[in-house]
């Protein structure tokens, strides 16, 4: 599955999770249902992981499509904390850059190799409260079987 986002029931905790081979145009989808999710409490802590991601696919079209939705929902991403979870020697610049897109809001992004430390700076506990799937695409490789 390119990717799933969670919530947490009170919509204080989100998660994104990444994997397989990710288009440019992914983040943009996933951006837009999390933050215009009802339940997504602006402020809210935000763990974003791009440890199973094998291939990112990225066209020169797909940054501005990322900026339009980063900029579309500003204002339920103001405040609050972003960890995002990546393997070393990942495309690790891709996901530095997705959030300088956006317009400046008060939400802190940084980024960790470790889920310890990536939850410890959000807050949260390693066990965390049940989360409800709220997004997801299936992986490239399931539509490809589907299709055959």
């Amino acid at each position: 599955m390119p990717y799933r986002v969670l919530l947490s029931p009170d919509g204080r905790f989100a998660r994104m999770e990444f994997s397989g081979e990710v288009l440019g145009s992914d983040p943009a989808k996933v951006i837009r249902a999390l933050y215009r999710h009802p339940r997504w409490v602006v402020g809210g802590a935000l763990l974003v992981d791009a440890r199973g991601v094998e291939a990112v696919t990225m066209t020169a079209a797909d940054l501005p499509l990322i900026e339009a939705a980063l900029h579309e929902v500003s204002a339920w991403r103001d405040g609050g904390r972003t960890a995002v979870l990546l393997r070393p020697a990942t495309a690790e610049q891709l996901w530095r850059t997705i959030p300088e897109l956006g317009p400046r809001v008060g939400r802190t992004v940084s980024f960790f190799h470790s889920l310890e430390e990536a939850l410890d700076h959000l807050g949260r506990p390693a066990a965390s409260p049940l989360m409800g799937l709220i997004a997801a695409a299936p992986s490239r490789r399931e539509n490809g079987r589907r299709r055959a």
